[in-house]
């Protein structure tokens, strides 16, 4: 796939985007495949510096044989300077814009930018752990922050009194509303936003918080809401130790760390 990419890209001299100068046109090409169900998404992602017909291009990819089911191939422009994709504009070449995965039985649908476990089976070992660290959970409720598509509190939800997610990404709340319904999941909810505002504006009193921060960490001002909330416990997933050593400090006067 990437190697078809890059001859077909080549053969009609298109070029490739500098990041010093700013120019060109080919940016990333991002492949999502779900471990347990097999399906493929990619997409192409290029500046809007030109304009192509990708339509040879997309008939091409959809003519390999792939191990795993193509699913949907997307073009989407990005004209930002920074190295995380900003899409302007998306659209779907072939297929769907979304793929299913599959957590503990679970269904999850992943959409092109919402965040989703990259290697699943090491997901199902953390989820797994997140269980045993928030101990018994039945008829406790849970605040699942920074819960992207609502993978996490998704599963936990099935032993919970209920779950309440909360989540900056838009699209990611919505795919999160989506899982829970395709799984028949009725006792989560989901908010927009960010973190520390959102609960600042509700009033929320969780037994057990679960935090799966960005590499920068919760921060001071969220780390005091969360303080604020006098959960029994935190449960804190972490994917950067830098972050995690700043924000336990700002939670170790209300908790002790284990």
């Amino acid at each position: 796939m990437v190697r078809c990419t890059q001859e077909y890209f080549r053969s009609k001299n298109i070029s490739h985007y500098n990041r010093k100068t700013q120019q060109g046109y080919l940016r990333f090409l991002v492949v999502r495949k779900g471990k347990n169900t097999g399906e493929i998404l990619i997409n192409l992602v290029t500046t809007s510096q030109e304009t192509k017909d990708l339509t040879e291009y997309t008939d091409i990819i959809n003519g390999l044989n792939f191990t795993g089911k193509l699913c949907g191939v997307l073009h989407t422009v990005s004209d930002s300077p920074a190295d995380a994709i900003l899409p302007e504009n998306m659209e779907t070449l072939f297929g769907r814009d979304y793929i299913y995965d599959k957590i503990h039985g679970l269904t999850f649908k992943i959409s092109p930018f919402s965040f989703f476990q990259t290697n699943t089976l090491g997901a199902e070992v953390l989820y797994d752990t997140i269980k045993e660290y928030a101990g018994d959970i039945k008829d406790k409720s849970i605040l699942d922050l920074y819960c992207g598509t609502g993978s996490i509190g998704i599963t936990l939800a099935e032993q919970a009194k209920e779950v309440i997610g909360v989540e900056i990404v838009e699209e990611a709340v919505q795919a999160a509303r989506e899982n829970a319904r395709i799984n028949d999941i009725g006792n989560c909810r989901f908010f927009a936003g960010d973190a520390g505002k959102v609960l600042k504006k509700n009033e929320m009193r969780p037994d057990i918080i679960v935090v799966d921060p960005p590499r920068p960490g919760i921060g001071e001002k969220t780390a005091e809401e969360v303080v604020g909330l006098a959960a029994e416990k935190i449960v804190y997933v972490s994917c950067n130790p830098a972050s995690l050593m700043d924000d336990l400090k700002l939670l170790k006067g209300k908790y002790s760390i284990k």
